[in-house]
C-alpha cells in the first residue's frame, strides 16, 4: 500500500521456510539536502524452520543474525537503485 511522498507499507506473502510473517513499512521524509528513507521489518520466526534451514538443536540467535543479514542486504540493493533512479532523472 502505497501513501504518496510518505511511505510505502507491505506484507511479503510468498515466505521462506524460515518465516511465518513478513511486512515492512518504508518511512520517506524531507530534509535539507534531498530525503531521508527510513524502513523497518518485522520478521515471524518459524521455529521449525530455523531447524530445517539450520539443524536440531541450533541457536535461534544464529537465525536471527542471519535474517537480519539478508534483510540489510536486500533493503540496501532497494535503496541503491531508488537512489540510482531518482539521480538519473534530476
Amino acid at each position: 500500500m502505497g501513501f504518496p511522498d510518505r511511505a510505502l507499507v507491505y506484507k511479503q506473502l510468498a515466505l521462506p521456510r524460515l518465516g511465518s510473517s513478513h511486512h515492512v513499512s518504508w518511512r520517506i521524509t524531507e530534509t535539507a539536502t534531498g530525503a531521508a528513507v527510513h524502513s523497518e521489518q518485522v520478521v515471524v520466526v518459524r521455529p521449525a524452520g530455523v531447524t530445517e534451514l539450520f539443524g536440531a538443536g541450533s541457536d535461534p540467535e544464529e537465525a536471527t543474525s542471519f535474517i537480519r543479514r539478508e534483510l540489510h542486504a536486500k533493503v540496501r540493493l532497494v535503496l541503491d537503485g531508488a537512489k540510482e533512479y531518482v539521480e538519473a532523472r534530476h
